[in-house]
């Protein structure tokens, strides 16, 4: 499980006395503000946090849109044909016909080895059904910890990552894969050339140094004005 101690922190503490964004939804900063709460709970499991981060980015889409007099409706929980591992890994909604689906990819560490084979396998499945959404010609946004680096800019030091499951070639390659369908990167759109992170580790200040690293993405189709209020 990852963890996060000054910003975690803080981030729960502003969950208790802030409500839920509405009207301009920054759907990256959103998300990752939430991972930092879930992972600053230290009784919370890795699956645990995965499960509220998801119903929590549901909501606040649901927030979003009572506001303009719509409802969301739940559409899958799982991917086609996944096994029930009791694993919190994808929950998907329409709101307004827009599909939303809030994703959280395995770790995969340590790599070599059965939990990178096991990641591997749910992101050619994740890839697979991907397509399919594309075939269905309505807007899609694809949002969560993808737990991949996909550039060298994604990562403060890419030679400490070199042998980590969240920078191996393989899942890189994945990454790539699923971008070339013709999904819009929207952070990377945005900021081609920027050092933007997500996640920050707790130790030797890195969050202060913005050691950090890129892996929670935002992935859409068709609809790339939800995505780049937020970003701007």
């Amino acid at each position: 499980m990852n963890a996060v101690s000054p910003a975690g922190n803080k981030a729960w503490k502003r969950m208790e006395t802030e409500s839920t964004p509405s009207s301009s939804l920054d759907l990256q900063r959103y998300r990752t503000y939430l991972l930092l709460l879930a992972r600053s709970h230290d009784k919370m499991g890795g699956d645990e946090a995965s499960d509220l981060v998801q119903k929590t980015m549901l909501a606040a889409h649901a927030q979003r849109a009572e506001f303009r007099g719509e409802s969301p409706a739940e559409t899958r929980r799982g991917l086609p044909g996944e096994p029930d591992s009791g694993q919190s890994r994808y929950i998907e909604a329409t709101v307004n016909g827009i599909l939303i689906g809030c994703l959280y990819l395995p770790n995969g560490n340590p790599a070599p080895g059965p939990k990178f084979d096991d990641k591997l396998a749910w992101f050619e499945a994740f890839i697979g059904y991907a397509e399919s959404l594309l075939a269905r010609g309505v807007p899609v946004v694809l949002a969560g910890d993808y737990n991949v680096m996909p550039t060298d800019l994604d990562v403060y030091k890419p030679e400490r990552w070199v042998d980590d499951a969240l920078f191996r070639p393989e899942v890189r390659d994945a990454f790539h894969r699923l971008a070339a369908q013709g999904w819009t990167d929207a952070l990377r759109t945005l900021h081609p050339g920027e050092r933007t992170y997500t996640f920050w580790d707790y130790f030797r200040n890195a969050f202060g140094r913005d050691d950090g690293i890129r892996i929670d993405h935002l992935l859409s189709r068709w609809y790339n004005r939800l995505i780049f209020i937020g970003l701007r």
